[in-house]
């Protein structure tokens, strides 16, 4: 479980900071995650269609 979460604050991060207009590069530096794994997740939170503050990070 410890690593789900630790997991889950990357996703976060991650999807915050693009809200946030910051480049992908910078998001990979910043959440240790590699720029291909920075897309992914950007790829899945457009195809949502939901504003951040909208998504359970709890649930799943």
């Amino acid at each position: 479980m410890p690593n789900h979460l630790t997991h889950m604050k990357k996703v976060r991060l991650i999807i915050r900071l693009y809200t946030e207009g910051v480049s992908k590069n910078t998001i990979s530096e910043k959440s240790g995650c590699s720029h291909n794994t920075v897309k992914k997740y950007i790829r899945q939170y457009i195809a949502l269609e939901m504003p951040f503050e909208e998504l359970d990070f709890n649930k799943g």
